[in-house]
């Protein structure tokens, strides 16, 4: 299995998070803005969710351009490490 293979891979256990992926490549991200536009309907988007080594300035950028289009329908969440319990929680923000 390439990494590829394995960003699209989920097991039967997570099929309840119902989620999209979206993975994009360094030279997707060199491109302007206007190639970079994702658009899907609204009525999709109900979560973000950060990985925790996310910087808040990131955070916060990406807060406030949701928020903008979609108000206060979309939650927020990070992943916060429990190092003692060797699980990732998710923590709304």
């Amino acid at each position: 299995m390439t990494w590829i293979d394995g960003a699209f891979y989920k097991t039967e256990k997570w099929k309840y998070e119902n989620e999209y992926r979206c993975v994009l490549s360094e030279s997707f991200l060199q491109r302007g803005d206007s190639y970079r536009k994702i658009c899907y309907p609204k009525e999709i988007l109900t979560e973000v969710i950060f990985g925790y080594k996310v910087d808040q300035n990131d955070i916060n950028e990406i807060r406030e351009l949701v928020r903008n289009v979609y108000r206060s329908r979309v939650l927020f969440y990070q992943i916060k490490l429990d190092i003692e319990n060797g699980k990732l929680n998710k923590i709304l923000l």
